[in-house]
């Protein structure tokens, strides 16, 4: 309760800088002399800070409160083939500090190790410590299955080789570890820092060894069965006989998914190893290069299409390493959605690349943790009943920070 009763405090004082301690109370329901009490030890662990007396027209002045965002810090991490990215987050979700490194494939001690080690060594350029780290959040690939409801909330069960390594995180850092997929973390990012100002729905497209995708209303992520990276790379495309590693014939992730476009590569006689290495042989004008791109951009249209189709969105966000593929990709991708989306649903939707997608996961993995320690207002959905009402309704719908690589 006492914690309950703290957060509610820290979240009005967050939107109410300077509101008085007797304003306060009547904000939050409860006593002055509760509210004094939990104010006063929130100030002496500096997460509030008093602003001397604030004007007023009659009797004793009060004393104003302030939010201190930079009293303590929120890691996130992404974690994808052994790259790992690394934020480093104030109170407010704002990035401070980013950096890199590279922890091999296997998920064991070792890999914990080097990485607390170097989100302990991003924590001192921060101008912190290990003590001053409230929670981690690490973005991983999914799909995560999720728990059943508990007091309404659902939760993230991870497999057991990440249930395993972030614990050992938790041992080496001293704080509790939340696990997301990395398509949420990317979704949270983009909604809460990507500039996006969009009422109704919102569709976010990851592009990465799965076409995957998450669903915002109204700017809060909402919820499924399997987490909230649905596998839009499951559908099949017509005219795609191109067999997939789930066994599919024509799903969008038989041409689309990383590693079967660097198959694709491989038999075309490229020498391609990563989807980076494919696009700088796209903007050299290389034949090959180019038609495997078209034909991924043809099916992920298909894709958004569908997704159009179903929610009507106010816009469609898409990353990863494709959309750097400039006319190749995005010229095919916009005919393709434009041949199978419905043409009043594709009117009122505006279809863009992400703005924060290399930063995004490690950044949205933050906010996670942000917003499960519950020093962020909750950012998932969990209402089924206005979500379903909304889809009946027809209207229904940073700054740059210093960054370190660290090998």
């Amino acid at each position: 309760m006492r914690r309950r009763n703290a957060l509610s405090i820290l979240d009005v004082v967050r939107h109410q800088p300077g509101v008085s301690r007797a304003d306060l109370s009547r904000a939050v329901n409860l006593s002055r002399a509760t509210v004094s009490n939990i104010v006063d030890e929130l100030i002496s662990i500096g997460m509030l800070e008093e602003i001397g007396a604030m004007n007023t027209s009659r009797g004793r002045k009060p004393i104003g409160l302030n939010f201190c965002p930079h009293s303590r810090y929120e890691a996130g991490v992404s974690i994808e083939d052994g790259k790992c990215r690394i934020a480093i987050c104030d109170l407010d979700g704002n990035p401070t500090h980013r950096g890199a490194v590279n922890i091999g494939k296997q998920l064991n001690s070792d890999a914990a190790a080097k990485l607390a080690e170097t989100v302990e060594n991003l924590l001192q350029k921060a101008g912190g410590t290990k003590k001053r780290l409230g929670t981690l959040g690490l973005a991983l690939p999914g799909p995560l299955q999720v728990d059943k409801p508990v007091l309404g909330e659902t939760l993230p069960r991870p497999p057991k080789k990440y249930a395993g390594f972030a614990r050992e995180m938790e041992k080496n850092l001293g704080v509790n570890v939340h696990i997301c997929s990395n398509t949420r973390a990317a979704a949270l990012a983009e909604a809460r820092r990507g500039g996006l100002e969009l009422d109704g729905w919102v569709i976010f497209v990851r592009l990465g060894h799965k076409v995957r995708c998450a669903v915002a209303l109204d700017g809060r992520l909402v919820e499924t069965e399997s987490e909230l990276g649905g596998d839009l790379g499951e559908l099949c495309v017509p005219g795609n006989d191109f067999t997939c590693q789930c066994g599919k014939v024509g799903c969008i992730n038989s041409v689309a998914a990383a590693d079967a476009i660097i198959g694709l590569c491989q038999q075309r006689g490229l020498a391609v190893e990563t989807t980076n290495q494919l696009i700088a042989l796209v903007q050299s004008k290389d034949a090959d290069a180019r038609d495997i791109v078209r034909q991924a951009a043809s099916a992920i249209g298909y894709g958004i299409a569908t997704t159009i189709n179903i929610f009507s969105p106010a816009a469609v966000v898409v990353s990863g390493p494709l959309v750097e593929s400039g006319e190749a990709f995005w010229s095919v991708l916009d005919k393709s959605v434009k041949r199978y989306a419905l043409t009043e649903n594709l009117k009122r939707c505006e279809i863009r690349k992400a703005n924060l997608w290399k930063e995004a996961e490690a950044i949205g993995a933050s906010l996670f943790a942000l917003s499960r320690d519950g020093l962020l207002p909750t950012l998932i959905a969990q209402d089924k009943a206005a979500i379903v009402g909304s889809m009946a309704n027809d209207n229904a719908l940073p700054e740059p920070v210093d960054e370190v690589a660290l090998d």
